[in-house]
């Protein structure tokens, strides 16, 4: 297969059509058609661009004589013999995969995306009361435009609302990760280029993480400064006092999407360089940790809105969040300190 027929095969197997895939690579329906039907080849960058957006080698778009799709190559530590190009159905427990370094760029795109959706989830998460909250206050302010019934009313739907849409994005986002597994559970190895590739690249993010992870800290920190405000104001200015809860879950939120964000960035390097929880020795204690954490923020959630719609106390109830946060930085903290 040539390139021109590699490109349409990927494409139509996405389902896409010309103008979808030009859109994604921010060039031309033309430009796709004319390297479609042979009459231009891609510049470089776009052939990284179609390697990262198709999930395959640029060996496999560039060269001529590859005839099947190869998702990487692999063996078996078992013989230590070198295997074919097989697909990811084929890759058994005892089956690991040689990563390019174009794959492992691919992995972290799709970390980085990953990473991006989990911490809007989570931002989500914390600013639903907020939203009930705000209503509540408006209805303080304003009962004429807003009762405190469909202040109530209406904040508990747009509450449920996001935190719905805030579960179908953790959901989403983890079945599209699932075609990483085999790097997640440490069932590959990374070519000599790839390796000083990755390196390069935590190097980079290294000081952006740290600005952002110190940032957050410094967010979080801050984020009390609106409710102790609050304190000097009286009783009788509640609406006030709701505002200012409100504007401290924003801020919270904003610190939070930041630590998740560039955290998961930062676990997607260790991930392909098999260093820090990623250490072969301490992936026992991380799948432990992960067992523990699919099951205690469901659990937290649950009993945030129990504990909610019983009491009432939504204003007061939020503090849940930052509580469940330090105790499962505690777990964490035990499990490592257990290996």
């Amino acid at each position: 297969m040539t390139i021109a027929e590699k490109i349409a095969a990927l494409r139509k197997g996405k389902g896409w059509s010309q103008e979808e895939l030009a859109e994604r690579l921010g060039v031309s329906r033309q430009s796709v058609s004319k390297w479609e039907s042979g009459a231009s080849i891609p510049d470089i960058n776009r052939i990284l661009e179609l390697s990262r957006i198709f999930d395959v080698t640029t060996d496999y778009l560039l060269k001529d004589e590859q005839k099947e799709r190869p998702y990487a190559f692999t063996f078996d530590f078992r013989t230590s013999d070198q295997g074919k190009a097989a697909p990811e159905a084929g890759v058994t427990p005892n089956t690991y995969r040689v990563l390019t370094a174009a794959e492992a760029d691919v992995f972290l795109y799709a970390i980085k995306q990953y990473g991006k959706n989990i911490g809007f989830g989570v931002m989500l998460c914390i600013l639903a009361p907020a939203v009930l909250i705000s209503a509540m206050g408006i209805s303080i302010i304003s009962p004429t435009l807003l009762s405190e019934n469909q202040a109530a009313g209406a904040g508990v739907i747009l509450l449920l609302l996001m935190v719905a849409i805030a579960v179908g994005i953790f959901i989403s986002s983890g079945v599209k990760m699932n075609r990483f597994s085999y790097i997640t559970e440490g069932r590959f190895c990374l070519e000599d280029g790839a390796v000083s590739f990755i390196k390069e690249l935590r190097q980079e993010f290294e000081p952006r993480y740290m600005r952002g992870i110190t940032m957050g800290v410094i967010l979080c920190i801050l984020s009390v400064i609106p409710l102790l405000l609050a304190c000097f104001v009286g009783e009788t200015h509640g609406a006030v006092v709701l505002f200012m809860v409100v504007l401290l879950l924003v801020i919270v939120s904003i610190a939070v999407f930041l630590i998740v964000r560039l955290s998961t960035v930062k676990s997607g390097l260790e991930q392909l360089l098999q260093e820090g929880d990623y250490l072969p020795e301490r992936r026992q204690t991380l799948k432990k940790y992960n067992r523990i954490e699919g099951l205690y923020w469901p659990l937290v959630t649950a009993v945030y809105l129990g504990w909610s719609f019983i009491t009432n106390d939504w204003h007061i109830t939020w503090v849940i969040w930052p509580v469940a946060g330090l105790v499962i930085a505690g777990i964490s903290s035990a499990l490592k300190d257990s290996r």
